[in-house]
């Protein structure tokens, strides 16, 4: 036996349609120019998503900017992104989407300077240059014959760290 009752039905729950859904969610506030930020669930590169309403194995999102561009104007043809003009991942206002292809995605992103040029900030040009402000003992302790490791060590860095002190990649020019 169930434990529901025979006067207890199974209640299958009903989706509300995906422009119910989008509309519902979007932060309209900021007016008719201002982005339209998502306000549900977002994935890890910050471009809000929906389930598609399956309930089967794993679900299907939709991605919100693609479904409002879609909305507005119809079908995305196959190969075609949805771009930002604002580049801000979770607004779907309409105004602010448009189309491209990959390259025309490149183009935008290093005209705006959203790159990553894949050479890591070190030293002092880093967001949170560590041993600045320790560069003068660090130096001296190197100077007196201490190993590499053993200052490493003491700063809590690597020894690799230490080493670019000393080949100047890292803190080159810094007293």
């Amino acid at each position: 036996m169930s434990g529901r009752g025979p006067d207890k039905k199974k209640r299958s729950k009903r989706v509300a349609p995906l422009e119910t859904r989008v509309t519902k969610r979007l932060d309209t506030s900021g007016g008719p120019d201002a982005c339209h930020v998502w306000t549900g669930d977002c994935n890890n590169r910050g471009y809000g998503r929906l389930s598609s309403g399956r309930r089967d194995a794993r679900p299907r999102y939709v991605f919100v900017h693609r479904f409002a561009y879609a909305m507005a104007n119809g079908p995305i043809p196959d190969g075609m992104k949805v771009l930002h003009k604002c580049d801000n991942p979770p607004c779907a206002n309409q105004r602010h989407l448009f189309l491209g292809t990959q390259k025309t995605n490149s183009d935008d992103m290093m005209a705006k300077g959203r790159h990553h040029t894949g050479v890591r900030p070190r030293g002092a040009r880093h967001h949170a240059p560590k041993l600045l402000p320790h560069l003068k003992e660090i130096r001296m302790r190197l100077k007196r014959g201490e190993s590499q490791r053993s200052v490493a060590k003491l700063f809590g860095v690597s020894s690799n760290a230490i080493r670019n002190i000393v080949v100047g990649v890292s803190y080159a020019g810094e007293p």
